[in-house]
């Protein structure tokens, strides 16, 4: 039996997934198949219903049932399923509809006599993480068995330990040492005269720090100043109002001012083209521009409403470089970043067109495979084997008149019909019997689910009766 996850999926069925899954879904249902192959439950029973591939259905029996409900809270789940010769995911699923509920895992005697070891000695959330268990059950577990914490009694050498460790290695350890809580080695170390050293906050301004800002604010600016000490231009801005270093009118001169141009460039262009780029045709930071678009009413919501985002010189030449390839509009669309219309309108502007792939003609080689493949896979697996569109599978089998176009509405089926379709479900293939009745492979399941017909196993004697279908789901 190989390891599940041993595949990786890709968006098509690949020939050796399918083999795979003929091989074991029979076998081992679509929740072992599908963590084989990486893909979803749902895809795997579609595809497998495709290939009509029937999974093995073992019911369970009243011995099963029994068993199921004396050891459920008592034994892992992988090792009962295995015993039971099921997934676990089936197991869980007959569990539930039984009402069975998973208690704890019960305490092993080797767990219990660790517990008995060092508990009082060691911290509950220490042992909790080495066995793997919640703080409350061991504290529970604790209480029945009538274990109390071990106080360990204060001596001269473990506060001489205390007071050499203290400060030097962290609490956890010197905790784990002496084998008292780190609150009450706090409580030792303070009663013996220990103080921990004051610690300087990242927020806090030192001295030099102080003396830079005041050196070097009046003629340097905020952003670069915040770029030397490691803070952020606010930081600054603020130090400074309340250390009350004013700007020297040299720094103050340099600020530009915003010029009927500047209005009228940010009104037109903002919102329209990408802000790193207005920013390079003002020659201001883009958090002067938005400042400024704030006071002027502009928002980039009701700039995109107004008007359309203006097409940048690089973009137009990713327009051209990607109509050149094969892909769609929708695709080119995705890559810019643009609505499908946008780029329509654009591609016009230009006059591109796209160069339309050269038509390949059917061979006589694939028009035998098409009938033959027709009896057992649909338009789209066909068109994944021939490496064509399934539209143009599809226009091909409409073409060779095996698929003929509905012109009016189906006739009702007869009697005989549903006769012919009890006897053969399940024992021939579907396209067989969509064939022999004349109609198609979507109506005759549709029908045959309608009826409550059950498909059978391909070995089933033809002369069988069919028996009543079995819907109960284990």
């Amino acid at each position: 039996m190989p390891k599940a996850g041993a595949y990786n999926a890709a968006s098509k069925w690949t020939y050796d997934e399918e083999s795979l899954l003929k091989k074991f879904y029979p076998r081992y249902g679509g929740h072992y198949v599908a963590r084989l192959l990486g893909r979803s439950v749902i895809a795997v029973r579609v595809h497998a219903g495709r290939m009509e591939i029937a999974a093995a259905t073992k019911r369970w029996t009243e011995a099963d049932v029994n068993r199921l409900k004396q050891q459920f809270s008592t034994m892992p789940n992988a090792k009962l399923a295995r015993s039971f010769g099921r997934d676990v995911e089936n197991m869980l699923a007959k569990a539930r509809t039984l009402g069975l509920r998973a208690g704890p895992e019960r305490w092993s005697p080797v767990e219990l006599a660790y517990l008995r070891s060092v508990y009082g000695t060691m911290p509950v959330k220490e042992i909790a993480e080495r066995l793997k268990r919640p703080r409350g059950s061991i504290l529970i577990l604790a209480q029945q068995h009538g274990l109390a914490r071990k106080r360990t009694r204060m001596t001269k050498a473990i506060e001489r330990t205390i007071m050499k460790q203290i400060g030097r290695v962290p609490l956890t350890e010197i905790a784990a040492t002496v084998r008292i809580g780190k609150e009450r080695i706090l409580q030792i170390a303070r009663a013996n005269g220990y103080r921990p050293e004051p610690r300087w906050r990242p927020d806090c301004w030192t001295p030099a720090e102080d003396a830079f800002l005041r050196k070097h604010y009046p003629t340097m600016r905020a952003m670069d100043i915040a770029k030397h000490l490691g803070r952020s231009a606010q930081s600054i801005q603020y130090r400074t109002r309340k250390l009350g270093i004013p700007a020297t009118a040299a720094y103050t001169a340099r600020e530009v001012h915003w010029t009927a141009h500047d209005e009228s460039m940010v009104r037109k262009l903002y919102g329209r083209i990408p802000m790193n780029e207005l920013s390079k045709r003002l020659g201001r930071t883009e958090k002067a521009i938005q400042g400024r678009a704030g006071l002027l009413g502009l928002s980039l919501r009701t700039a995109n409403k107004a008007l359309p985002q203006l097409w940048t010189t690089a973009e137009d030449e990713e327009l051209r470089r990607l109509y050149k390839s094969q892909l769609t509009n929708h695709e080119i669309a995705r890559k810019l970043g643009r609505p499908y219309g946008s780029v329509c309108h654009r591609a016009q502007q230009f006059g591109l067109k796209k160069e339309r792939p050269e038509r390949v003609e059917w061979t006589a080689e694939e028009d035998r495979q098409l009938r033959k493949l027709h009896k057992t896979f649909a338009p789209t697996e066909i068109a994944k084997r021939l490496g064509r569109k399934h539209h143009v599978v599809r226009a091909r089998l409409y073409k060779l008149g095996i698929l003929v176009r509905r012109t009016a509405k189906p006739p009702i089926w007869t009697t005989k019909e549903d006769r012919l379709l009890a006897k053969l479900y399940g024992r021939h293939p579907v396209a067989e019997i969509a064939e022999r009745l004349g109609r198609s492979m979507n109506a005759v399941k549709s029908r045959a689910a309608r009826k409550g017909v059950a498909k059978r196993p391909r070995s089933a004697v033809a002369d069988k009766p069919a028996s009543k279908p079995n819907r109960r789901r284990s």
